[in-house]
């Protein structure tokens, strides 16, 4: 049974960690990549430029990609004011704890809190390599933000190669098929480049920061 007492606590003290905080990126991306991967200093570079660029980064403070992004955010913001490495934890039974490169720790016991706390607190989300957790994760913020539950905010996939044949399978299967709307479909930005990440959050983002 579902002890909702717990999930307001956890959520209270995530208010409290980061009601402060207004440039938050979330990566999402898997446990289950290793630190002498390619891929792991590819997710590390391309958190290390959206950090540099002033934009703290929370991931699901765990190993693997979470870590490699983690990472990312603690190697730029030696030099940047107001820019912080956040980790949400979910306890399971095996492979999750906390990174090293966790500056902002908070632990969840109940995946609905912690996602709450993902959607109410992320100006923009970056989804790179993952498994089941990754794309549950992905599907919970394109579901809120096409009902109208989240504001519209950047969805970016990073990695042509990975994302490419999801994205085939959303356009022919779904859009085609009338499961979902063109306005749903175009939630979703993938790109293949650092670059192209950063001048999406500073379009989009950081304009919306500065003057709201």
């Amino acid at each position: 049974m579902i002890d909702f007492c717990a999930l307001d606590d956890e959520i209270k003290v995530a208010i409290d960690r980061l009601d402060k905080i207004d440039n938050i990126v979330s990566i999402f991306g898997s446990a289950r990549v290793s630190r002498d991967t390619s891929l792991y200093a590819k997710v590390r570079n391309l958190s290390f430029e959206i950090a540099n660029n002033g934009f703290s980064i929370m991931t699901g403070g765990g190993s693997g990609l979470m870590e490699a992004a983690n990472s990312g955010a603690v190697a730029a913001n030696k030099n940047i004011e107001g820019v912080f490495s956040i980790g949400l934890n979910i306890k399971l039974p095996f492979e999750q704890s906390f990174n090293e490169f966790v500056e902002i720790p908070i632990e969840f016991s109940h995946f609905a809190s912690r996602k709450s706390v993902f959607l109410e607190y992320s100006k923009a989300f970056v989804v790179v390599s993952g498994g089941f957790g990754t794309l549950d994760e992905l599907g919970e913020v394109l579901v809120n933000v096409s009902v109208g539950k989240k504001e519209r905010v950047p969805i970016i996939l990073y990695g042509y190669d990975y994302w490419n044949e999801f994205i085939k399978w959303v356009k022919d299967e779904l859009l085609e098929s009338k499961l979902i709307d063109g306005d749903d479909f175009n939630l979703i930005s993938v790109v293949d480049s650092y670059d192209e990440v950063v001048d999406i959050l500073k379009n989009r983002v950081w304009c919306n920061i500065h003057h709201s």
